[in-house]
């Protein structure tokens, strides 16, 4: 498990407790929200 805080998180977009897909690239950590998406 992976805990991560700071106000920068929320000016780039992750709210508390929203979802996120981790991908690891190259030696970098790589986080993306994850976004609702409609059927």
């Amino acid at each position: 498990m992976l805990h991560l805080k700071g106000d920068w998180l929320r000016e780039a977009g992750f709210e508390t407790g929203c979802p996120v897909t981790v991908k690891i690239e190259a030696g970098c950590l790589i986080l993306a929200t994850e976004q609702a998406t409609d059927g």
